[in-house]
């Protein structure tokens, strides 16, 4: 959702180490997505190795891009055949799910997403519509490898 420092937890800092090891393991180029807050300058220095990006054609060019689309007015996101997406929340993964759908209509076979599960979300919300696509980010096995960060949890999401 952002890379932040100020905003940044544990949970992100996990994924930010697991989607560094899978491209580093499969040579990906690597586009950080920043969804839920303007990239300050605190973060550009952080990951100093991307180029801060905007949206629009240019934001596919570079194999280390940080893409800030918090503003989703200025422009859109263009997707490329080799994008695997590491996801961290249930809105990110819906958008990836939503890109992947843009992929199999236009005649593609996508990669699966590779989703990181470290809270039971749609629990946040009680019986609500967030609850309701919170919970549809989980039944879509067949195009997802699950990262669950513990026992408990996968225990918690497979029994329903």
């Amino acid at each position: 959702p952002t890379i932040n420092p100020s905003q940044t937890f544990g949970g992100i800092s996990t994924a930010i180490k697991v989607f560094s090891e899978i491209a580093d393991a499969l040579g990906y180029d690597r586009r950080i997505i920043s969804t839920c807050a303007p990239v300050e300058a605190e973060a550009v220095e952080r990951f100093s190795d991307y180029t801060l990006t905007p949206m629009g054609p240019s934001s596919n060019t570079t194999e280390w891009s940080l893409n800030d689309v918090f503003d989703r007015s200025q422009g859109r996101l263009d997707l490329r055949p080799s994008d695997v997406f590491v996801v961290t929340a249930w809105w990110t993964a819906r958008f990836a799910f939503e890109f992947n759908d843009i992929r199999r209509a236009s005649g593609k076979t996508p990669p699966p997403i590779i989703y990181l599960i470290q809270d039971d979300e749609p629990n946040f919300y009680g019986w609500s519509s967030k609850w309701s696509l919170a919970e549809a980010t989980y039944k879509r096995p067949d195009e997802t490898i699950a990262i669950i960060n513990s026992e408990e949890l996968f225990a918690s999401i497979t029994e329903r």
